[in-house]
């Protein structure tokens, strides 16, 4: 085309999806280069959201557990590359940096969705005693867990104005792949600022 630009209506992004992938692309770039790694040098993450208190459900009670097995060894030569292998465990830290962060972020978002639907009902004369008001969003959040690669998510929470109330979560495996994807897509922050996928 000559340097032509194309019509508006001949894009495959908006302006605005253009933006959020480049964000998406920038903010997450670093997982893909993890996942790029481990697969060309035999590298395997696991990871797994596990509670470490069992007094209280809070964000604080629950922390990600990132664990890095294999060799990685270059297909080409046999042999270990010392840089390749402290980029990796680098990445790897991050990534556990990150789930720290996002596991914060979704808790005490479905806490304040919990809270809010609380109070209205408290607020409306509604009975409260039973926990039925929360299946929904409770559902709807696990459903946006296993979305982005929490295999058999479970939320807790305790609420509404004690000392150790809010939310958390636990999962025994994420797949770094569907997290990766969903990180690109946008899901991941998505998920954390609303509690639920559209």
């Amino acid at each position: 085309m000559n340097g032509e630009e194309l019509p508006p209506d001949e894009l495959e992004f908006s302006p605005k999806e253009m933006k959020d992938f480049v964000y998406q692309s920038m903010k997450w770039g670093w997982l893909f280069q993890l996942q790029n790694l481990c697969e060309r040098y035999g590298y395997d993450v696991s990871a797994s959201i596990d509670r470490i208190g069992s007094r209280y459900v809070h964000s604080k009670t629950v922390r990600p557990d990132v664990q890095l097995s294999g060799r990685g060894e270059d297909p080409e030569t046999g042999e270990v590359d010392p840089a390749v292998e402290a980029k990796v465990e680098s990445l790897v830290n991050q990534l556990e940096d990150e789930l720290k962060e996002f596991v914060e972020s979704f808790s005490n978002t479905i806490y304040k969705i919990l809270e809010s639907e609380y109070d209205g009902l408290i607020e409306a004369g509604e009975d409260t005693s039973d926990s039925y008001w929360s299946e929904y969003i409770l559902e709807e959040g696990k459903k946006g867990l296993e979305r982005i690669g929490f295999s058999d998510p479970e939320i807790s929470f305790s609420g509404f104005g004690s000392q150790g109330d809010g939310a958390s979560f636990t999962s025994k495996y994420l797949d770094l792949s569907e997290f990766t994807q969903a990180a690109q897509n946008g899901q991941v922050d998505s998920l954390a600022q609303q509690g639920y996928l559209d």
